[in-house]
């Protein structure tokens, strides 16, 4: 074999490794990118749950016709589901998460959420939640 020809040789195995290399550390950085947003998201969900309890408390001790709008940017998709009791799924790249929520009366049975989520909550002789 003539040197320039083991060069040439030499020089696409470096190219293939290389390429190996970078391929499964995409791969690696994509699952840590993804588990990083997912940790953002379900805490994004958390304070949402959070306002969404504290509204209606407030809602609960003011006088009837009141109302509060609570809403939250979203990354993933959120799935609010009132029966048999009211929880909200948070799902990101393929994992989920499940939130219980307050318990009012949901003028919906189950509703997905992409973008961005707005619930009115008001006060009209029982406590309902409603997409704002």
């Amino acid at each position: 074999m003539t040197p320039k020809a083991q060069a040439s040789i030499e020089f696409l195995l470096a190219m293939a490794a290389l390429v190996a290399f970078l391929s499964v550390s995409l791969t690696a950085l994509s699952g840590l990118y993804n588990a990083a947003m997912f940790s953002v998201e379900a805490r994004n969900a958390q304070e949402f749950v959070s306002s969404l309890n504290g509204a209606i408390n407030i809602i609960s001790v003011l006088g009837e016709g009141s109302e509060k709008i609570v809403s939250s940017p979203i990354k993933g998709e959120w799935e609010i589901v009132s029966a048999p009791s009211p929880t909200m799924v948070l799902s990101y790249a393929g994992s989920t998460k499940t939130f219980g929520l307050p318990n009012a009366e949901y003028t919906f049975d189950s509703i997905k959420f992409r973008e961005k989520i707005t619930l009115r909550i008001s006060k009209n002789r029982a406590l309902f939640v409603d997409v704002g």
